[in-house]
């Protein structure tokens, strides 16, 4: 959970890296801002792009539309104008 005004998560990661994913585009796509824990199934997945948690049988996002794989990318890492 992080606060409105950041742009990137200030979590960190299992390994113990910072995750710095960009913060998903909920507003965009008509995702809601605040998921419950419950909601998740083993196997369920996040998008990155807009924040949508989608069920394991699904090979892209039922918000969005990208491909499960670019969904998870560590693309969604970096913010326009990083390098």
């Amino acid at each position: 959970m992080n606060f409105s005004s950041r742009t990137k998560c200030n979590g960190t990661l299992t390994n113990g890296e910072g995750c710095l994913l960009a913060r998903p585009e909920f507003e965009k796509y008509g995702v809601a801002l605040v998921r419950s824990k419950m909601m998740h199934k083993e196997g369920d997945w996040n998008c990155f792009r807009c924040g949508n948690v989608n069920f394991q049988i699904r090979d892209e996002c039922n918000k969005c539309s990208l491909p499960r794989m670019d969904a998870q990318s560590d693309s969604f890492r970096l913010l326009e104008g990083d390098e």
